[in-house]
């Protein structure tokens, strides 16, 4: 019997309708050939899964409780598809409702359920396969992360399922799928170090057909957990020219390259040609990035290649211009740890 079907309803609090996570991109002939490949295509929803979702996505968003007793009703209909849907709708609840929502009996019977259907058959048969698989681990992990309201081994178990059909789901997956599934995996504290393997064979095409974002939690992830990827890293230096012109996730780049000891090529001396814009916009929106850039080139190696940059920078790069911690508080970085010394200046630590 279903652990749902053992779990009273209550009733109370709000619930905030959700989308995916989308990127657009040009489709290259390499994508084409994955998405045209049979073996690589997603199964057709059946008409029950469509109208289930259909009924997820309509319901009265006042009350998440309403949702899950909705979902506690029909998982004997659910798919993997429903289980992913049923999680992106609940994912836009403020936090004090999302506090109280995964601790709720009704919403921790939904992922017992859901896990249980994930272990007794082929991740491929789960909803669409990679897709459904991606969403249920990234949305899992952004509902509980470290709270402990879960059992830990629960999503622990999926990663490991995934981890172990890393040859069918990294060249099944889109690559935002798999930059969320790398993402959580750093996210949880696990190492996975077959699913990174597998990346690290297609991190040409991921990084190619990728988002500035979803490369970055592509980089971030790899970069935290210490996993030898030069041909990742090679293929993000040789992306350094769309990756900057973005203007967005730079200190995580940099700190990629710093933590694994990979020197890039081109990534610094493309930000250097572009250091004032990279500055003031910095200075503007997220002052750690220049603190990030500045910190790896100095621990790379690099500070007489890319001196322009790190004068641009401002930030304690001469001794005698150091940033008052005062300042560094006033901007969000209160907590960014000592300064660092090094030979040519002064340096902040990462943040």
């Amino acid at each position: 019997m279903s652990v749902f079907s053992h779990i009273r309803a209550r009733t109370v609090p709000a619930l905030a309708s959700f989308g995916p996570i989308f990127h657009t991109r040009l489709l290259t002939s390499d994508t084409l050939k994955r998405k045209l490949s049979p073996n690589l295509t997603s199964k057709p929803l059946s008409n029950l899964t469509v109208a289930l979702n259909n009924r997820i996505r309509a319901h009265d968003n006042s009350n998440w409780r309403e949702l899950l007793v909705f979902a506690q009703t029909e998982t004997s209909n659910f798919d993997g598809d429903n289980y992913a849907t049923t999680l992106l709708k609940l994912n836009k609840l403020p936090k004090s409702d999302l506090d109280e929502m995964r601790r709720d009996e009704l919403y921790q019977g939904l992922v017992a359920d859901m896990c249980k259907m994930i272990k007794s058959s082929p991740l491929n048969e789960f909803g669409r396969g990679a897709s459904t698989i991606s969403i249920v681990v990234y949305m899992l992990t952004q509902q509980n992360g470290s709270s402990g309201a879960l059992p830990s081994h629960l999503l622990h178990n999926i990663v490991d399922q995934v981890a172990f059909s890393a040859s069918w789901f990294v060249p099944t997956a889109e690559p935002r799928d798999i930059s969320n599934m790398a993402w959580a995996v750093e996210k949880l504290g696990m190492r996975a170090p077959a699913l990174f393997r597998e990346i690290e064979k297609h991190s040409k095409y991921i990084v190619k057909e990728s988002s500035p974002r979803a490369i970055a939690d592509l980089a971030h992830a790899v970069g935290r957990l210490q996993f030898d990827a030069p041909t990742l890293m090679d293929a993000i230096d040789e992306e350094s020219k769309r990756l900057i012109e973005s203007g967005t996730h730079l200190g995580t780049f940099a700190l990629s390259f710093a933590n694994l000891g990979h020197k890039p090529v081109e990534f610094f001396n493309c930000l250097e040609k572009r250091a004032d814009e990279f500055v003031k916009s910095a200075h503007e929106h997220h002052i750690a990035s220049i603190i990030n850039v500045s910190w790896s080139i100095v621990t790379l190696g690099l500070a007489g290649e890319n001196e322009a940059l790190l004068q641009v920078s401002g930030w304690g790069l001469k001794p005698n211009e150091r940033a008052k911690r005062s300042e560094l508080q006033k901007n969000g970085c209160n907590s960014l740890g000592m300064l660092v010394i090094c030979e040519w200046g002064c340096v902040l630590e990462p943040h």
